[in-house]
C-alpha cells in the first residue's frame, strides 16, 4: 500500500539545520565490519546520539555491525580532534550485545561526526534502540522484543512480531506487517505522525489518542468509543492484543495491509456527523452542550513541555528539559523534570514527583502532592491538602482552606493556611534555617533535630483564657500571656539552640508545638 503520509517536520528541520556542515572544507569517512557470536533468543542495544540505525534480523548465527563514521570540519587539525573525540564502543557477550557511540564535543569544538549502523542479528533478537538525531531508525524481521527511543527522525518497524515498545518526539512513526500483531504494541510520538498496517483478519483491542489529529482506518471496528481526544474499540473481534496510537500533533492510520485506500474513513468525521444529527444527549434524554476534555500520556519528553488547554488532563512520566503547562480543568501527574516545572490549573489535582528545577505550581481547587523539590519554589492551592514529601531549596507553601505537610526540608519555608493544620520537619541535620507558618484555624508542628539553633517568635491567639497555647521541647523560651482584640494571645520568644535564623509561627484557635526530634510524646 502506498505510504499515506510523510509528516518530516522537525525531524527534517534538525537534519537540515546541520547540512552546512557537509560543505567543510575537509572531512573523513571510515569504514569497518565487526563480526561477533550472540545466543538465539540474545539481546543487542545500540546507543546512536547522531546518525542512522538499520536492524535486520536473520537466520544467520551471530552479529555482523557495519559502521559508517564521518566527520567533518573547516580544518585538519579540527578534523584529528573530531576522529579522536567520535568513538565506537563495541561489548557485551553471547547473550547481550552493546554498540555504542560516544561522542564528546566541547562547546567550542569546529568539528561535526555523526555514525550510522546496520546490524544483522537472529530474528529472534531482543533489539533495544536508543537515538537523538537521524534521518531514520529501521528494524526489519524480528520476532522478539522491540524498543525504540528517538528525538529527531522517523522510526520504521517491519515485520517485526514481538511486543514493541516506541518512543518519538519529532518523528513519524511506521509499523508495517503482513501478519497479525499477537503481542502489545505501544506507538507514541509528540509531533509526528503514527502509520500502522497490518493483515487485514488481525484481531486488536485499539486505543489511539491525538490532540490536533485524526484517526482513520479501513479496518472493520466494534464498540467504538470517543472520549475527548481519545478512541478506543475492537478490530473485527474482542480477544487481541492491545495496539495503543499516540501521536499528540499528528494524525493516526490504522490500516489494512494491501487494502483499498478509498475506504479509509475518518473516525473524528464519523462522530461529528453522528453527533450533527442527534447531538448531545444529557439525562432524560435532554440535550445538552458537551465538555470536551483531553488527556495528554506519554512516559518521556526529550526536551521542554508546553502545553495549555481548556479542559484536559496531564500525565508524564518523565521531562527531559522544563515544563510549562496551562489547564482549565484537570489533573495534573508528572514524575521526573529536570528543569522548572510552572503550571497552572483552574481545578484540579496536581501530582509532583522528583523536581530538579524551580516549581511554581498552583490549582483553584485541588489536593497537591509534591514529592521532591530539589531548588524549592511556590506551590498552592485554592483548598485540599497540600503535602510535599522532600524540599532542598526555599519554599513557600500556600492553601486557601486545608492542611499542609512538610515531611522533610533542609531549605527555608515560608507556610500559611487560612483553615488547616500546618505540619513541618526540618531535616535532622540542618543547625538552622528561617520557617515561617500561619494558619488562621489550625495547630501548627514543627519538627527540629536537637541541634538545631532559632530566634522563635510563636504567637496563638484564642477564645480560651485558660488555654495552654504554645508547647515547646526546646528550653530557651519566655511565654507572656494578655488580652488582644478581646481574646487571649499566648506569645513565647527568645533563642533555643543557641539562637540562629528567624521561627515565625502564628495561630488563631489552634495550638503551636515546636517538638525535637527523637524525644517521645
Amino acid at each position: 500500500m502506498k505510504i499515506l503520509f510523510r509528516i518530516t517536520g522537525l525531524a527534517a528541520i534538525a537534519i537540515l539545520a546541520s547540512g552546512s556542515l557537509y560543505a567543510a572544507a575537509v572531512s573523513h569517512t571510515e569504514r569497518f565490519v565487526r563480526d561477533f557470536p550472540m545466543e538465539i533468543g540474545g539481546s543487542l542495544w545500540i546507543d546512536n546520539p547522531v546518525g542512522n540505525v538499520d536492524v535486520v534480523g536473520s537466520d544467520l548465527p551471530g552479529v555482523s555491525v557495519q559502521v559508517v563514521k564521518a566527520v567533518m570540519a573547516p580544518d585538519s587539525t579540527s578534523l584529528k580532534e573530531g576522529r579522536e573525540q567520535t568513538q565506537i564502543l563495541i561489548g557485551g557477550d553471547q547473550k547481550t550485545r552493546v554498540v555504542k557511540t560516544v561522542i564528546t564535543e566541547s562547546r567550542d569544538a569546529k568539528w561535526k561526526s555523526n555514525v550510522s549502523y546496520v546490524v544483522r542479528v537472529p530474528h529472534a533478537s531482543q533489539v533495544h534502540v536508543t537515538g537523538n538525531l537521524s534521518e531514520h531508525v529501521k528494524i526489519t524481521n524480528i520476532a522478539a522484543t522491540v524498543t525504540v527511543k528517538n528525538v529527531n527522525g522517523d522510526i520504521t518497524l517491519e515485520q517485526v512480531n514481538g511486543a514493541v515498545t516506541i518512543d518519538s518526539i519529532n518523528g513519524d512513526i511506521h509499523f508495517i506487517t503482513d501478519d497479525k500483531p499477537t503481542q502489545p504494541v505501544q506507538l507514541t510520538t509528540i509531533n509526528g505522525g503514527i502509520e500502522v498496517q497490518v493483515a487485514g483478519d488481525s484481531v486488536l483491542d485499539w486505543i489511539a489518542q491525538s490532540i490536533k489529529g485524526d484517526f482513520r482506518t479501513n479496518l472493520h471496528l466494534e464498540r467504538g468509543r470517543i472520549s475527548g481526544n481519545a478512541f478506543r474499540a475492537l478490530v473485527n473481534s474482542p480477544g487481541g492484543p492491545m495496539m495503543t496510537t499516540t501521536a499528540l500533533m499528528g494524525n493516526i492510520f490504522l490500516l489494512s495491509r494491501g487494502g483499498r485506500q478509498e475506504d479509509i474513513r475518518s473516525i473524528r468525521a464519523a462522530v461529528a456527523a453522528t453527533q450533527a444529527r442527534v447531538g448531545p444527549v444529557g439525562p432524560a434524554g435532554q440535550q445538552n452542550s458537551a465538555v470536551v476534555s483531553e488527556t495528554i500520556q506519554t512516559p518521556l519528553v526529550q526536551g521542554n513541555f508546553i502545553y495549555g488547554t481548556p479542559y484536559g488532563n496531564f500525565h508524564i512520566g518523565e521531562v527531559r528539559g522544563f515544563v510549562s503547562l496551562q489547564t482549565g480543568a484537570g489533573q495534573v501527574t508528572l514524575g521526573t523534570v529536570s528543569g522548572d516545572c510552572n503550571i497552572r490549573s483552574g481545578g484540579g489535582p496536581l501530582d509532583l514527583g522528583d523536581i530538579f528545577g524551580n516549581i511554581n505550581a498552583h490549582t483553584e481547587a485541588g489536593e497537591v502532592l509534591v514529592r521532591s523539590a530539589r531548588k524549592g519554589g511556590e506551590v498552592s492551592t485554592g483548598g485540599g491538602t497540600l503535602r510535599v514529601i522532600f524540599s532542598a531549596g526555599p519554599l513557600t507553601l500556600r492553601n486557601g482552606g486545608g492542611d499542609i505537610i512538610v515531611n522533610r526540608t533542609s531549605g527555608p519555608i515560608t507556610a500559611e493556611t487560612h483553615s488547616g493544620d500546618v505540619t513541618m520537619s526540618m531535616d535532622s541535620n540542618v543547625r538552622t534555617q528561617h520557617v515561617s507558618a500561619k494558619t488562621t484555624k489550625g495547630n501548627i508542628l514543627l519538627n527540629l533535630g536537637p541541634r538545631f539553633g532559632a530566634e522563635v517568635d510563636a504567637t496563638v491567639l484564642t477564645t480560651e483564657e485558660d488555654a495552654a497555647g504554645i508547647h515547646s521541647d526546646f528550653a530557651g523560651l519566655t511565654v507572656k500571656r494578655d488580652q488582644f482584640n478581646g481574646k487571649t494571645r499566648v506569645r513565647a520568644t527568645g533563642k533555643i539552640g543557641g539562637g540562629g535564623e528567624k521561627v515565625e509561627l502564628y495561630t488563631e484557635d489552634g495550638e503551636i508545638q515546636i517538638e525535637q526530634q527523637g524525644v517521645a510524646h
